[in-house]
């Protein structure tokens, strides 16, 4: 029995392509992982001259960060280095996103820098408060000291989805909304889309979703910053 478990440990290690195998870089979902951060790179190249490339361009990198967690599930290749280049092109793609916005209407400014600081340092807080508690991933908030929104959020797909889904809604929409209208005017984005009074509709529906995330990420700052120092305390 031991040696057939051994043979199969052995197998998973040297399997193929779509299984778990020892070139982690190569791993599936981390290539959707650069394929993302590609994506993300190429719509901020774009964002005020190409409404159309950008607009597809965004989405498609927005897409793909449900793609890789499925692939990593189906295909057992969840790994350490996946977990951190997620969490590292999501916080890039937020900044991009925002640095966009605020350099196409300067009213946005001093709210995009508020929003980029806490985005960062909440998910950077939360990051070191989950390694402190041994935690395999920093979705595992079940039995830990954080508030009931933020363990909702990490628990349920669904309601992550949708909050992450409108405050890139929002963004992008304020965004379009901002950029030169000789310029978007042009577009079919634009054109199909309805104009003015749809993207404005956009952000407006989206603007609750919107709240609730930056309503989470000031819980979740707040929660990992006292589970830091408690384990500071013990330590005394």
């Amino acid at each position: 029995m031991t040696s057939a478990r051994a043979r199969r440990g052995e197998k998973s290690k040297t399997g193929g392509f779509f299984t778990r195998h020892r070139s982690v870089f190569l791993y599936v979902p981390n290539l959707i992982g650069y394929g993302r951060l590609l994506a993300c790179a190429l719509a901020m190249a774009r964002a005020f001259t190409d409404v159309n490339a950008f607009t597809m361009l965004y989405a498609l990198s927005f897409a793909c960060d449900a793609i890789d967690g499925a692939c990593a599930r189906a295909f057992e290749q969840s790994s350490t280095f996946g977990a951190a280049l997620d969490m590292i092109t999501d916080r890039v793609a937020t900044t991009a996103l925002l640095t966009t916005l605020a350099c196409a209407d300067e009213r946005f400014r001093l709210s995009a820098i508020a929003l980029i600081a806490l985005d960062v340092s909440s998910h950077w807080m939360h990051d070191r408060a989950m390694t402190t508690l041994g935690k395999a991933s920093h979705k595992d908030v079940g039995g830990t000291r954080y508030g009931w929104i933020t363990r909702y959020y990490y628990e349920s797909r669904l309601f992550m989805g949708a909050c992450c889904v409108g405050a890139e809604v929002m963004y992008v929409s304020l965004h379009v909304l901002a950029i030169d209208p000789t310029e978007r005017t042009r577009t079919w984005v634009w054109v199909i889309s309805g104009g003015t009074a749809t993207f404005a509709r956009l952000a407006r529906l989206a603007a609750p979703l919107w709240a609730v995330k930056q309503w989470t990420n000031v819980a979740q700052l707040v929660s990992a910053c006292r589970i830091l120092a408690a384990s500071d305390a013990v330590e005394t």
